[in-house]
Parts: C-alpha cells; structure tokens; sequence
C-alpha cells in the first residue's frame, strides 16, 4: 500500500509516535479498547495521530516529541503547533482529546485536571485556580486563543496531557506485546504490529481485525500451550527460589509475626507494592518463605526470585531470561494468574542499590517491572531488601514512597523466641549468658548453633566467629565421613579464591569442574555450605565468605600488605580484611602486631583500609603491650593520620595500656610543649571513664604555668560525680583563680554533678561566689559581673543544687546574697527597704534570667523546704534576715515564714506588726504579696488579740514613705486573713473593697513579667453565662476606653476581644445580637463581631450574617466598614448584589485612609533607590477603602455568573486611580479577579493604576497581575518591564529582572534579559536569576536559561548568586542528564557554597546516574573546605555526611577500575581529613 501524501512515512518513521499508537492497539487486543483508527480522513482526523474508541467514549491523541530545545510546553508553544484549534473541533464534537509527548506540560496538565473537577466556571476560578496557574489560564482566555475564560474552561475539561519517556513507552509495549501475541519477542512483536497498523492507515480495527491480520507479519495470538509453558516456566523459578531458602532455614521453624503482616498486607491492603526490610541476617528470606507458605497453600499464584545472583540485566524481559523465563516475570505471571490475585516476590533488591548493589545499574530495570505489574489489577508486588540500601538509596526511597508502597520490618527475635528456638534443637535455653543471647536474635547465628546443636560445647561460644567456628568444623568431620572422602578444604578454597578474584559472593557453578571437586561441590550442597541458583553457585550466608576466606588466608605465605597491593584495594577488601585481623588475633598474635604494623607503615595501603585496621584496634578491650609498642612505633613516625591515631589511644582501654607503659605521664611532664598536648588530649578523651586516674596525672602539675589551660580542657568533658580526686582539683582552681573569664567550663559538668552531688555543687557555688579573689567584683554600672551569667546550664545548676541540698545552700550561700545586696544597694529611703541592683525587680514563678536570679530563686527555694521539714533550724538559718535592711533579704525571710506558716507564726505576726515596711515585700506586680502570703499561713493560728492588731494596721492602710491610702494593697493584705475571724469593722471595710474592685472575691496570683497584658472588665468565664440582654447593659456600661493600672483591667475595646470570641464559637447568635445594637455604642463592639463572623465556621443560614453585615454596613462607622468584608469571608459564593454595593462604594468613597495624599510617594519610604519599601499592601487592607477593595477582589474570583461584575467593572478606573498607594496596592487584587470579565477594561485600569510611583509596582498583587495581562498579551510586558529595570527602587527593579527573565523564557522576547546580563545592576540580575533558577525545568529556551545561569553563578554579588543557587533546589527528584552542563558550571563556580546543602540531596535523589556530577563535586568540596569537613561547628560536617553516601553510591555505580580508583582516592582524602559521616557511610555498606 503506497503511502499517503502528507506525512504516513514520517508518522511512522517517527519512533515515538509510532510507539504511542502500538501501545492502544495492543490495549484494544488485552481487551481495554474496542477499536483504533490510524489517521483517519475527515473531520475526525484533523490534527490527531490515531482515534481511540472503549466502552466509555471516544478519544483523538495528538502526539508531539519535542518542541525543539525546550524542556517543556506552554500554552504559546502549543498554540504555534495549532493545538488549541485541534483541540477545540474535538473537544465541542465530544471526543476527549489527549496530548502526549516526550517534554511535560506540568501546567497545563494540572489546569485540565482541575477544570474537570470543578462544577463550573465560578468554582474553577474561586477554589481551584491558583495564582501560579493563572497566568497560562488567562493566555487561553485571551483573545488569540478562545477569546473567553468560560471557553477557555470547556476546553480544559476535554484535555488530557501525558508526557512519557520513550524507553519505557517502548519497554512497556514489548511487555504487553507478550501477553497477546506469539511468534516472536516483545520488541519484534511490537514493532510488527506497528507495521502492521501502517499498512491499514485509515481502517478501524478491533480485535478481531487485528488478529486476523497477524499471519502476514509472522505472529499469532497467545494460546493455551504458550500458557501452560509459561506455568510451568514461573513454577521451576519459584521452587528453585524457595529451596535456596529452605536449606538455610532453622528448623523447626520460628513463627515470625511479619510473615503474618506481610499475607494481610497482600491480601486485603490497599497498596499494590509492599517492601520487606530487616538487617543483613535478621530473617527476611525466613519471613518471605513463611509467607510464600501460607499464600501457596491458599492456591494464590506466585512467582519468587532473587537477584543477588544474577548477571546484569538491561530491561524485564532480560530480567526474565535470567531468572529462566521466556518473556518479563510481568507477562509471565500474569499469564498464569489470567486476572485472579497473584504475588510477585524480588528478593535481595540490595543488589540493585546504588549504596552497595552489585549490579546497580539495573535498578531501571527493576522498577519496570513494578509499573508492568500496575497492568494487573490483582497483581501485588513484594521487595525484600536490607533495611540501609532501602533508605540510602533514593531510587529505592522513591520506589518505595509511602503513598504508594506499604512496609513490613523484620525486627530482631525477642527473648522469648530465642530461647524457644534454643530449646527447639535440644539444648538448654536457661544456659544462656545474655551477649550470648543477644547473638541469638539473628536467626543466622540460630542457624550455626542448630548445625552443632549435638556437641557438647555447643553453647560455648561468645563471639559470632566462635560460632562459624563450630559450625566450619562440624561440616568438615560430616564431610570426611563421606565415601569417597571429600575434599573439604580444596572445595571451598577454590570457592573463595573465585569469588575473592571476581570480588562477588557467587561463582560459576562449573567452577569445580576441574581438578576432580564436583563431587565435593555435591557434597557441600547436601550439607548447605553452598547453594546453588541456577548457573551459579554461593555459600549459605554472603558473612561466610569473608569467615572462609580469613581460614584459607592464614594457610598461606602472604603478607596482608602483599595480598591487597596486588589488586585495587577496593572497597570489597574491607570484609576480608577485618575478618583475617579478627582471626589473627586470637589465632596468631606475634603476626597480627606485625601485618597491624606493616598496613599502619605501609606507603602503598590505602586509607580507607588503614582506617579498617584503626578500626579493629579500636575494637580491642584489652590492648597488649607488644600492640602497645606496634602503635607507638608508628606514631614516632608520624603518618598523615597521627590524629587518627591519638583518637584511638584517648579510648579507655588504650589509654590505660598507654599509661601502664609510663607514656601519659612521661608527656605530661616533658619540656616539649607539644608531647604535653598529647597528654592532655588524651586526658579530655578520658575524663569522663577515668576521672580519677585523670586527677592522679595532674596533681603534680598544679604549679606549671598551663596547668589553668589543662583544667579548662578537662573539665567540662569529665564525670566529676566519680572522682572527688577531680573535684577537689577543681575547686582548688576555683579558688586560685585559675578559671576567671573561661567559668563556662565549669556549668556543664556541674550541672551533672548536681543530680549525684548537690553539696559537691554548693561548694563549688561558694568557691566561685565568695572565696575566689574579686568573686564579687562589680562592672562598670555596678552590677556584680558574676551574677550577670546567663548560660542555661549554670542557671539549671543552680537550680538543681537547691532543691538536692536545700540547707548546705542556706548556709553558704545566703551569705553571698546578703553581700552581694550590701555592694548593690541604691541609696534607702526613709520607711522604706532598701533596692538593690539584682534582686528587687522579681515576678513569681519567672524562669531565672541571669546568675543572680537563679540563685535568689534558689535561696528562695531552698528555704521553703527547709522550712516545711523543720522549722526551728529555718529560724536559725534566716534569723539574721529581721535585722538587714534590704527588701530582698525581708523578701527571703517571708518566704522561709510562709513555708514555716503556724510553727512560727508569732515571729511572723511580731515582724509585721513593726511598721509599714514590714508589709513592702512582694513581686512588680503586687508589693504586698509577700507580706499576703505570711499573713494567709499564720492568720487562723494567731491569738485574737494578735490578729487584731494585724486588722488594725490594714484598715484604710497607708504605705510608706507618701502615706496615701492604698486601698487595692489593702485589699490584697486584708483578704489573707481568715474572714470568719474578721471583726465588723473589718468585715464591712472588705465588702466595700470587693465592691470597689468589681465584686472581686480576692486578687488574683501574681503572674510572671506579661508585657502589661490588660485583661477585659468581665472575664470570658463570666461573659459565657451572660444573656443578650446582659450584653447590652455590658455594652451601655463599658463604653469607654479605659484602663485601671493597678488591677490592670480595661474598657470597651478589652471587652470586645471577649465578644469576638464568643461570636467564633456561637456565629448565629451574636449576628442576630448586632441588629439590637444601637449607633451609640463603641464602635469596636461591632468590628469585634465582624472579626468574630468571619473567623467562625461557616453558619449554617448566612443570610442571618448578611443581615448583621448589613446593620453595621448602614451605620456607616470607618472602625466598623474596615470589616465588613471580612465577616463575608466564608460565604463568598452566596453574598447579595447590596452587599456587594456596599463593599464598592466604601472602595470608592470612604474617607479613610484620611491621609491618602496623591500618590507621588512623598508619605512612602523606599525612595532614591532604597532596599526597602514600605509595606504597602499591609497598610491598605488595614483601610477601609483597601480591605473593601481586597473583599471586592474575593468577590470577584467567587462570582457565579456576571452579575457581580456588571456591578465593578465600570468602576475599575476610579478604583485604580484611588489617591493612596496603599488602598492601589489592593486594588490590584479586584483587577486581576476581573481579568476574565472583562480583560480590556482592566488592561485600561493598569494604565491608570501604575501612574503612582514605582513603589507600587513591587507589591505582590500588582506584580502578579501586571504578569497574568503579559500573559495574554507578551507585547505589553516591553514599556512597563523596562520602566521597572529603571526603577531607582531596589525591589522594583527585581521584579523587573523577574519578568524580563519570564519573557525570555516563557514568551520568546530574550531581549530584556539580555540587556540585564549585560548591565551592572544587582537587583535585576537577582530577579533574573531567581526566575531562570527556578524554571529551568520548564522553559521554553533552556539554551538561553543555561547561559543566563552560568553568567549569576559568576556573578560579583552574593545576593545574585544565592538566587541562581536555587536551581540545585528545583532539580530536585529530577533526571540530571539534561541538565549536566548546568550543574557543572554551578560546581565550578563562587554559586557552589551557597548551593551545597541543597545541591547534595538533589544529586542524592537523582533517579539517574550522576557519578560523574558527584566526582565533580567532591572535588570541588575537597578544595573549598577541606578539613572544615571535620569541624562539627561548620556547616561543612554536615554536607560531609551527603558527600560520603554520594560517594559511596558513585562507586558502586562504576563500571571501569580507574573509576573507581578514583574514588576512592577521594573517599581516602576525606578519611585523613576526619570528613564527618565519611567513615559511617563506608561501614553502612560493607558486609555485616
């Protein structure tokens, strides 16, 4: 058949189009579809690839591969295909119309998705369109397209976008093509029936005509014989899945709760993918196994296998092939289910991690066959992986999300499992120590011990090797009892030295062929030393390759040095190595020193295997003095990683061999500066585990000249509650002086020492406070210094020293206070006690804010307890307090006879009754308080006669010195008497005091420092009982702002915060409240009730909201109209035209703003090129013509039809030109809500709006809306973009970078932008730079946002290149290729550390390979910080911890030796260096 003229050979000859079309013809064979029709002629295929018909309508797709260098469509790009015209014929005939390509249309995608959930235009533009979809919704309403919003949203409601990647689009088509079609492979198949679609352009086929089609292109439909050979296929895999794991399992065997998890999860979860994670030999294949169990004995069909050892794979077919399937494991299991329930099980997924996968570069592979499986609605997926490669890797993260995957851990056994599975092989679970137990909770070390459960020293063993041991012993007897006798040794050398060779835990299994070993290869799978899995062969646990290779290394005549300088010394070698130094240790110690040497000196060892070894040491708990010499001999030769070194002698078991060895101490007392600093850093590693030993070492130092340096090291790192020794040591220095101006060494350990020692703290409180020398020296404003501390720790000390050791405080310390008051005072005053500068300004229950106040609180404390315990020893302890003259002393003394209440209550009532200053002591809120509080303990023990005399000197009280009638302080004193025992008079002197101050019974607690809070004239608690009636004499009676200072209450405006709240919690009530109040009340009752409609739930008949709006709407009060809008907030779809008018003509008309000069800027700071404007928006919607015009705005966007509109539009211009930049800057809110109104009478309006001066234009509401009109119409952005570019307001010009960046990118106008990158402006490029960072993903010119980058990566300022940083932040969880050149030129540039952080998840979450990014980073991370990387106060040390997992991962990904040489040249620099999180993220991945 001859081609079409127009294009059928370039249709498909394009491969992507082509492979779109397939894919719904193989959807009409599986039965989705009904029929397709390749460019059909007429109408119906005008501007569409192919029509696509399923039982529930008809769809047209129109594909397009690219859209030239772009990274992305927008609605001007799809506009110059003629899209937007194609899509309108379909749309309006019915058909829904689908636009598929390689590049995304995020917004254009999301704007479909939310038209068609929106009921109609009015709720699309009110709920659902957001100000950053606005824009492109506004291009398509603009004239040019379709002239209207409301068609521009019929159009949407019909589109349906899709972007998919054309390697998977054409995976996915061979997947399919397997399950309906024979006679060839996926792909072939595939592409055949694309050629066979091509020879019937313009015929509708269903699945009868496709079928009967096939023979001419070698295929056929799938029968049932290519079923059962598949069934049979998937059943030899499983079973050869399910026995590799059944001769490693404990038998009997441990019934494990996961397993049950993992059956419900896949049998009534609402998630298709579920992962299984646990650590390396915690159980999850036992689990697995136990699952695939129960779901094989409920006849559920399962396909299981491992990957761990398979040889690389590129797509899900070749994955098929591996396992020994014919076609994807998809298409295979799901041919075998034919739509019943069915569960695939991928086991090891580790293997495929970027942290340490063997093949990591078949991941892609792997989450294919997750998406097939999506094909299958009865299909489940379960992963098994390591539970660190599930969280390291951000590809299996991403995977996995929870959105979408469900998880199951595998946790440790507990106690009781362990020692019923002990006891399940015979042995005696009682005789287990606890390590011992602690071993046993992995189920493969419970497998070793059923292996040798019958020897009599089978609970013997202390140390996993010990338990390998046993078990390599038990095999090799079972082994030589075999006929003929195998060859044990010979067998597993071979194995290990393959695998060692390969540096992969599996072999050929044709391995042992040669040189007679394939009977002993049977003989060690019948005793489950290996397995094997298909082609290959590998021992029982990957753990027992590094145990076996450590037993055949010490057979042989080979240095360790020699063994690992013959290769690469790759990362693989770590697991060998720690197990032949594990071995050699216990085994052979004369040559564990030597080979722990010989790698420690050896210049051709790498670093990260020396860390290893540093490792191993580390891990020792009783170093030998021949190990001791071996270490000191390298440190004499001082290598690169002497640091490393010395860290490994500060830990407790070195150190004490080190000292055995006279070597601390032969520092500490050497000439040489720099031996004696070795000391003392080992002496700070230590302090904490051997506090006492480090007090021995330095006592005979305390006369050297750094002796103070030595204590303020030490000091903060020990345990001063183990060693009295140290302590006294430091409170010897404490007293010497030796730690003035570094006493924050002191706080942190004696914080702690207070929870063990608390008199160990008050002595170390006085040494510093009073028997130091100039303990209480005072500073320039005569304050004491000391007590000027404000360090947390010292302060919670303090505090924890009082309370553990009340009297011992008392005693040596209020002697201090009482000194420290002396040096303080302010000069007395007649009557009066004396001020001081620390203590006089207190409020009860305040968190201390400096030394001083802790410890008065401390004090305070201390005697209230000592008080309540005993109050004779009180008496004595604060005595001396009735004599002092300072009101805190008094203040300390009421505080120790309130506690003491009746044991001394005629001391108390004697000290009071001396005269009015005995009653001034209390808190700044109340000065009598101290005295209430030892009247209220002592009043209902005194004689009558006594408390009559107390009365007396409280009626109609006058305090000293002025001798004014008090009567609140009277109030306060004379209600903490016992009111039954009152006299008369006095009883009649309270009534009228209560009355005086608002019926109250008492004054309330003291509160801590409040800012002047001013509370309401009747509490919220009272106004909750009060009728409408009683509002409104409330009302009538607190119509007046006023505030009473000495009860801190306040009037009307106090009282209406009450009314706002109640109105939030009762709307309907208090709306139909407002129309019974009156013009003559305060006005903020009425906008109280307004705020309060406005924050309630939405009331369920809003008319009886309109109507309160309406009653103060007609009142006409500015203090109330500023909120009328807001109380409509929640009823925007359904507020009547009349409110509407009332909200325009307050936008129009009121008169306040009252100041709202002409808008030339003279009242708006920011001016002459200012980094700061004023806040203009702020300041306008707290107006009345600003937060009208912002309602009108919401209106607007809410409105159902025109009618709303018809009311503003012709207002637009006067509103636009409203003399105050303040009310415009909302304004601009109403116009850009009337943009799909009426876009030209807005467009008019902006003229008119922006003839104010620049200030105006860097508010968001009229940058927003000077875009969404460029949007429709890109030639307008030219005059008003440059007037801002030229802008002397700094934030003005930004917005102009912003937008001519935009229209480089978005509108193809470069010119603007160009003209930024060659000026010299900051805030413009910064604009341009945030813009071109952040849109990298979707512009429509990435060539020229690629260039504009590079330019702010370079660029001189800071503020620039931060913002050009933020496109490491906006590629997050991208592909990286595309953008390579990018990032590179970020690496190399002054934009890398401002980039850093975010550039290292970006590169950490990257979906696709990025070792070259990350190489290039590192590098660069290298040169830049360098041994910042270890400095736990640098930011650096955090980025580390990225760097090292990125590292780790890029090697993992390598494919050729020098490049994975090269990192780890990289991962040995940043070893030396101590980069923080390097080493960990090296251990994660090595071997457990």
């Amino acid at each position: 058949m001859a081609p079409r003229p127009g294009g059928e050979t370039d249709k498909f000859g394009n491969r992507y189009e082509g492979a779109w079309t397939v894919r719904h013809a193989l959807y009409v064979l599986l039965g989705s579809g009904t029929s397709l029709c390749v460019e059909p002629g007429g109408p119906l295929g005008e501007g569409v690839e192919f029509v696509y018909r399923h039982d529930h309508g008809t769809e047209v797709h129109q594909v397009k591969r690219q859209n030239r260098n772009a990274n992305s469509w927008n609605v001007a790009s799809l506009r110059d295909k003629g899209v937007w015209e194609s899509l309108r014929s379909h749309v309006e005939a019915g058909r829904a119309f689908h636009f598929v390509s390689v590049l995304p249309a995020r917004a254009l995608d999301e704007l479909a998705d939310r038209a068609r959930r929106s009921d109609d235009l009015a709720a699309f533009q009110s709920e659902w369109l957001t100000d950053e979809l606005r824009g492109p919704f506004d291009a398509l309403a603009s004239a040019d397209i379709y002239g209207s919003a409301a068609t521009a949203w019929l159009m949407l409601r019909g589109l349906r976008v899709e972007w998919h990647d054309e390697r998977d689009l054409v995976h996915t088509n061979a997947v399919l093509a397997e399950r309906v079609l024979a006679g060839a492979p996926g792909r072939l198949s595939a592409l055949a029936l694309g050629q066979l679609l091509f020879d019937n352009l313009g015929s509708t086929l269903d699945a009868a005509a496709l079928t009967a089609r096939l023979a001419p292109y070698g295929l056929r439909g799938v029968v049932r014989a290519d079923v059962a050979a598949v069934s049979d296929a998937v059943s030899t895999v499983t079973c050869r899945w399910a026995g590799s794991i059944e001769r490693t399992l404990l038998r009997p065997t441990i019934p494990r709760e996961e397993a049950a998890s993992l059956v419900a999860e896949v049998g009534d979860g609402t998630r298709r993918l579920i992962l299984l994670t646990g650590t390396a030999g915690g159980g999850k294949s036992a689990v697995l196994h136990q699952a695939f169990t129960a779901l094989d004995e409920a006849a559920t069909p399962v396909l299981a296998f491992r990957l761990d050892r398979l040889e690389p794979f590129g797509s899900t077919r070749e994955l098929g092939q591996r396992v020994g399937l014919p076609m994807s494991p998809v298409g295979a299991l799901g041919s075998v289910a034919d739509g019943r329930p069915c569960i695939l099980v991928v086991d090891q997924l580790d293997a495929v991690s970027m942290a340490s996968g063997r093949i990591p570069d078949t991941f892609d592979a792997v989450a294919d066959l997750v998406d097939e499986a999506a094909a299958h609605p009865g299909m489940r997926v379960i992963l098994a992986c390591r539970a660190f490669d599930a969280e390291a890797d951000a590809r299996i993260r991403r995977l996995t999300a929870p959105d979408r995957c469900a998880r199951v851990e595998v946790g440790p056994l507990s106690d009781a499992q362990v020692d019923a599975a002990v006891t399940s092989i015979g042995l005696d679970a009682s005789r287990l120590a606890q390590p011992q137990r602690a071993l046993l909770r992995s189920p493969l070390h419970l497998v070793l011990l059923a292996q040798v459960a019958d020897k009599e020293e089978a609970l013997c063993f202390h140390t996993t090797r010990q338990l390998f041991d046993a078990f390599w012993d038990t095999k090799q007897v079972e082994c030589a009892r075999r006929q003929p006798p195998v060859r044990f040794h010979d067998a597993v050398s071979a194995v290990v030295a393959a695998m060692s060779a390969r540096q992969r835990l599996s072999v050929p299994y044709s391995l042992l062929d040669t040189d007679d070993l394939a009977p002993s290869r049977k003989v060690l799978e019948s005793e489950h030393v290996c397995l094997r899995d298909g082609r290959q062969l590998a021992f029982f646990h990957e753990s027992f390759f590094d145990y076996a290779f450590a037993r055949d290394w010490l057979r042989r005549d080979e240095s360790l040095v020699a063994f690992l300088t013959g290769g690469e010394q790759e990362l693989f070698r770590r697991g060998q190595l720690r197990q032949v130094l594990d071995h050699l240790r216990d085994l052979d110690p004369e040559r564990f020193i030597e080979e722990i040497e010989a790698l420690l000196t050896s210049s051709d060892i790498r670093y990260h295997l020396k860390d290893l070894t540093l490792a191993v040491l580390r891990g020792l708990d009783a170093p030998t003095a021949v190990e001791w010499g071996a270490i000191a001999r390298v440190l004499d030769m001082r290598p690169p990683f002497r640091d490393r070194l010395f860290d490994l002698v500060g830990l407790p078991a070195w150190f004490r061999r080190a000292d055995d060895e006279g070597v601390v101490e032969n520092w500490l007392g050497s000439a040489d500066t720099r031996e004696q600093d070795r000391a003392v850093r080992l002496l700070v590693a230590v302090a904490d585990a051997l506090p006492d030993r480090v007090a021995c070492l330095l006592e005979p130092h305390t006369a050297d000249s750094r002796y103070s340096a030595w204590l303020a090291q030490i000091v903060p790192h020990a345990r001063l509650a183990d060693s009295r020794q140290l302590f006294d040591l430091l409170l010897d220095g404490v007293r010497a002086g030796l730690l003035s101006g570094v006493e924050h060494a002191l706080w942190d350990p004696a914080g702690d020492l207070a929870a063990d020692e608390p008199i160990w703290v008050v002595e170390l409180l006085g040494a510093l406070l009073a028997e130091r020398p100039d303990a209480l020296r005072l500073d320039d404003r005569g304050s004491v210094a000391v007590l000027l501390i404000r360090d947390h720790a010292a302060l919670r000390m303090v505090t924890a020293a009082a309370v553990g050791a009340p009297e011992e405080f008392c005693v040596r310390l209020l002697p201090v206070l009482l000194a420290v008051m002396s040096l303080t005072a302010y000069s007395a005053r007649p009557e009066r006690p004396v001020h001081d500068r620390h203590f006089w300004h207190r409020y009860p229950d305040d968190e201390p804010s400096d030394l001083g106040d802790a410890l008065l609180q401390g004090a305070a404390g201390a005697l209230r307890n000592t008080a309540g315990r005993d109050a004779s020893r009180t008496r004595q302890l604060v005595e001396h307090l009735a004599s002092e003259p300072y009101e805190a002393a008094q203040w300390l003394l009421y505080q120790a006879l309130a506690a003491a209440g009746p044991a001394l209550a005629p001391w108390s009532a004697e000290i009071l009754l001396q005269g009015g200053h005995r009653l001034l002591s209390g808190y700044s809120e109340n000065v009598v308080w101290g005295a209430r509080e030892v009247l209220r303990a002592v009043g209902g023990v005194l004689p009558d006669d006594t408390l009559g005399q107390l009365e007396e000197s409280l009626l109609h009280l006058r305090l000293p010195p002025d001798s004014e009638l008090s009567p609140w302080h009277e109030f306060t004193l004379l209600t903490a008497l016992p009111e039954v025992r009152l006299s008369e008079r006095a009883t009649r002197r309270l009534g009228e005091l209560r009355r005086l101050h608002g019926d109250r019974q008492a004054p309330d607690q003291p509160e801590g420092g409040t800012g002047g809070w001013v509370g309401p004239p009747i509490p919220l608690e009272s106004a909750q009982h009060m009728t409408d009636d009683q509002w409104l004499r409330a009302m009538r009676k607190h119509s007046r702002d006023r505030t009473d200072w000495a009860t801190n209450i306040g009037g009307a405006r106090e009282l209406s915060h009450v009314l706002r709240s109640m109105t939030v919690a009762d709307p309907g009530r208090f709306a139909r409240l407002a129309l019974r109040i009156d013009a003559g009340t305060h006005p903020a009752y009425g906008a109280s009730l307004l705020l309060g409609l406005g924050e309630a739930e939405p009331y369920d008949d809003p008319e009886t909201v309109f109507a309160a709006v309406r009653h103060f709407a007609d009142r006409g009060r500015p203090a109330q109209d500023r909120w009328l809008g807001h109380a409509l907030r929640k009823y925007l779809d359904h507020v009547p035209l009349d409110l509407v008018e009332a909200l325009l003509s307050r936008a129009l008309d009121s008169g306040e703003p009252r100041d709202a000069s002409d808008p030339s800027g003279r009242h708006t700071s920011g001016a002459g090129g200012s980094d700061v404007t004023r806040d203009l928006l702020t300041a306008g919607i707290n107006t009345v013509r600003g937060s009208a015009a912002e309602s009108l705005g919401d209106l607007l966007v809410h409105a159902a039809d025109g009618s709303r509109a018809a009311l503003v539009v012709p207002h637009l211009g006067r509103l636009a030109a409203d003399p105050s930049l303040d009310v415009r800057a909302c304004v601009a809110h109403v116009l850009h809500a009337a943009i799909g109104h009426d876009r030209p009478a807005v467009a008019d309006a902006f003229v008119v709006l922006v003839q104010a001066p620049d200030e105006l234009l860097a508010s968001p509401y009229v940058s927003r809306l000077a875009v969404a009109l460029m949007h429709g119409d890109p030639a307008a952005a030219g005059p008003l973009t440059k007037r801002m570019l030229h802008s002397p307001v700094t934030p003005v010009r930004q917005i102009g970078g912003q937008i001519a960046a935009l229209a480089a990118m978005e509108w193809e106008m470069p010119d603007l932008l160009a003209k930024v990158l060659a000026g010299n402006d900051t805030a413009q490029r910064q604009g341009a730079a945030d813009v071109c960072a952040r849109r990298l993903l979707n512009t429509g010119d990435a060539a020229l946002a690629h260039h504009a980058l590079v330019l702010f990566f370079h660029d001189s300022e800071e503020d620039v290149r931060e913002a050009a940083a933020a496109v490491a932040d906006a590629l997050r969880g991208r592909r990286l290729g595309p953008y390579r050149r990018t990032l590179t030129a970020l690496i190399d540039s002054r934009a890398f550390e401002p980039a850093l952080s975010q550039l290292l998840i970006t590169l950490e979450h990257a979906p696709d390979r990025v070792d070259e990014l990350v190489l290039t980073c590192v590098r660069r991370f290298v040169t830049v910080f360098g041994a910042a990387s270890a400095d736990l106060a640098r930011s650096a040390a955090a980025d580390a911890r990225h760097i090292g997992r990125l590292l780790v991962r890029a090697y993992v990904q390598a494919t050729s030796p020098a490049r994975r040489s090269e990192i780890l040249d990289l991962l040995d620099r940043l070893l030396l260096l101590g980069s923080y999180g390097v080493a960990e993220a090296i251990n994660d991945s090595d071997r457990s």
